[in-house]
């Protein structure tokens, strides 16, 4: 009986873990912070699948901002204070001295 406890405790701490490392499969958003990248939260998150929004880092004349457009709202963000984003094709972008990089291994 021990062991079967034992092995559903497990079971459940193991699902659970996979569950949180699914969730952010199919989203994008910024991630404002290191510690927001390191937990995987997104700031302005969607699911790409099912919703829309814009998120751009090249707009004219403003190379030190980022321009987000998430739920008909329009957010403009420094670069130089904003970690990242995470695009629709799961790729993700990390802003340093304004310039945007593209992370090879990001978990």
């Amino acid at each position: 009986m021990k062991k079967l406890n034992c092995f559903l405790i497990l079971s459940g701490c193991f699902l659970a873990l996979s569950q949180s490392s699914f969730a952010q499969k199919d989203s994008s958003g910024i991630y404002k912070t290191a510690a927001a990248f390191e937990q995987q939260k997104l700031s302005y998150a969607i699911n790409y699948k099912t919703e829309k929004h814009k998120i751009k880092d090249d707009f004219l004349f403003s190379a030190s901002k980022i321009k987000v457009v998430h739920e008909g709202t329009t957010y403009i963000l420094d670069k130089n204070s904003t970690y990242g984003y995470k695009n629709t094709n799961g790729e993700v972008f990390r802003f340093v001295n304004n310039k945007e990089y593209k992370l090879l291994n990001p978990e």
